[in-house]
């Protein structure tokens, strides 16, 4: 009930915000494949395996 009152003050942009900091998906990279990175210079990266011995 004191949640539905709060969320009743927030603009769109703060509620995305906050249902991003929440999303466990949302911080670990901004690509929806696993092993592949974008740097800020804007390249791609792909780790295509494991180190030997692991």
């Amino acid at each position: 009930e004191e949640d539905l009152k709060q969320m009743r003050n927030w603009t769109k942009e703060e509620f995305v915000h906050i249902l991003r900091r929440q999303s466990t998906g949302f911080a670990r990279g901004s690509s929806k494949y696993r092993g592949v990175t974008l740097h800020k210079c804007g390249r791609w990266e792909a780790r295509m395996g494991q180190l030997l011995g692991k």
